[in-house]
């Protein structure tokens, strides 16, 4: 069976579907993480999970940019959601706290729409609501 992330039940065993947008119209589609991905969250401590939980839902939902193809990674195909949430955990204790200054939040998803990376990262003077040299990092904005 071919994977088809808009059939859920063709996608890997270990996905886990949730919403987020379309760039193409805007509306609501599935996105995937692995169990794997997950997995790691737990390891890496009650702020991360909180993090995958929370604020990487947030930001497919309340997004500022989609962009498509990270030359970074040599991905051409992947999405990229990128969104300023409200705040943003602890990973130690998980405990909120106000976002990072003059940074954005990063959600990277494949060409199946599997969550493959999420992290905050460095953003672009002077609003600061895209990554930083986000026209060379990355091959078009979609949305």
């Amino acid at each position: 069976m071919d994977i088809d992330p808009d059939e859920p039940e063709s996608m890997p065993s270990d996905c886990r579907p949730f919403n987020g947008i379309n760039p193409a119209d805007g509306k609501t589609w599935k996105l995937y993480v692995r169990n794997k991905t997950m997995d790691n969250a737990v390891r890496a401590g009650p702020g991360k999970v909180r993090e995958l939980a929370f604020t990487v839902k947030d930001v497919v939902e309340n997004l500022t940019a989609i962009f498509r193809g990270d030359r970074d990674e040599g991905e051409p195909d992947w999405l990229i959601y990128v969104g300023c949430p409200d705040k943003c955990f602890d990973y130690k204790t998980g405990d909120s706290r106000r976002p990072w200054a003059q940074e954005v939040f990063v959600a990277k998803f494949d060409k199946y729409r599997i969550l493959q990376w999420y992290g905050w990262v460095k953003a672009e003077p002077p609003d600061y609501k895209l990554p930083k040299n986000h026209e060379s990092i990355f091959d078009e904005k979609v949305l």
